[in-house]
């Protein structure tokens, strides 16, 4: 498994930057990882299981949003999308958390993983 920086190395004067969930849930399973029993390493690498439910539901919302934009760009008066009309940006920002919150999880999910081979291979 290829090395990904968790986020979480601190910088000098022990800031941790600018927080996001994925680097929370880095800092938390780094910090939890070793105490981990098996079935705890098999929860955490479940992940990557919701990780593509909630990708498939957001690309769905995605596409929906985009149906949604299209047909109110062909209305005279222009773009009427009922409640996210004008504040587009605070909802592109709301979506890239919530990618962000998937990267994290498919991170550990996958790191998880890796480690419970390791384990089940003797290699840990």
């Amino acid at each position: 498994m290829t090395e990904k920086s968790t986020g979480t190395e601190k910088p000098k004067g022990g800031s941790l930057g600018a927080f996001s969930m994925s680097k929370l849930l880095s800092m938390l399973y780094e910090t939890a990882k070793p105490h981990l029993t098996d079935t705890e390493l098999k929860f955490v690498s479940d992940a990557a299981d919701y990780v593509t439910l909630e990708s498939g539901d957001m690309a769905s919302i995605a596409e929906a949003i985009g149906c949604a934009v299209e047909n109110d760009d062909n209305r005279e008066g222009g773009l009427q999308c009922g409640s996210i009309q004008g504040n587009i940006p605070a909802f592109f920002w709301h979506i890239g958390r919530n990618y962000d919150l998937l990267d994290g999880l498919t991170f550990i999910g996958g790191d998880a993983e890796f480690k419970l081979q390791e384990r089940k291979d003797g290699t840990a």
